[in-house]
């Protein structure tokens, strides 16, 4: 059993990468979606561009992780939903509507992390131009399918600084959580996979 720290730095971390998960995956949907599509979405991000979900892997896996802990999906993310000013949530009918306006969408690309934005840049700038992130990510966000172009890249992992975490996929795992009146009180949380004996010695949270 994981017992859930309590460390700032962590949670911050944790918040911060559940953010850009939804975020991205708001700019891959349609402008109204439901609850399932988004965790849908935001659980087979770590599957983009796997060659495995083509050859070999049971293609209905994500859906499986979706179905069996959507309560816990809506635990995570509620918070991040409602206060969501690009998003109208409405939790009693698990009904979303996302602002696909090219403002919208800019404001959505402006806040993926960093490197994605560098990624993105480089699929749709021209060499030699050396244009300002920005300024690609405004053109970017006029296309009404410039979901499209995110989905293009695979997403990395990031630790808190930035740095890429090379990492084959996450699992769900259930943490039980400290200091709540409720025994059974839980939560769900994705930890990040790598076959690299250099990342690190003990799970990473993302």
């Amino acid at each position: 059993m994981l017992v859930q720290n309590e460390n700032a730095k962590l949670h911050d971390a944790l918040v911060s990468n559940l953010k850009s998960a939804v975020t991205a995956s708001f700019l891959m949907l349609p402008e109204s979606f439901s609850e399932e599509d988004l965790f849908l979405q935001i659980a087979g991000l770590s599957y983009t561009g796997d060659f495995r979900m083509v050859i070999g892997e049971d293609k209905s896996k994500v859906h499986n992780i979706v179905k069996d802990n959507i309560q816990h999906f809506r635990i995570l993310y509620s918070n991040i939903l409602r206060d969501c000013p690009q998003v109208v949530y409405k939790p009693q009918q698990g009904k979303l509507e996302v602002d696909k306006s090219p403002e919208g969408q800019f404001i959505q690309l402006m806040a993926l992390p960093r490197t994605l934005q560098q990624k993105i840049t480089k699929l749709v700038d021209p060499p030699g131009k050396n244009r300002d992130v920005e300024e690609i990510l405004l053109q970017v966000a006029q296309d009404p399918d410039c979901g499209a172009v995110v989905q293009q890249e695979p997403l990395n992992g990031l630790a808190a600084h930035q740095t890429e975490i090379p990492f084959m996929r996450w699992i769900p795992v259930e943490f039980h959580l400290s200091g709540v009146e409720t025994p059974s009180a839980s939560l769900l949380v994705p930890v990040l996979v790598s076959s690299d004996p250099n990342v690190a010695e003990d799970p990473i949270i993302g």
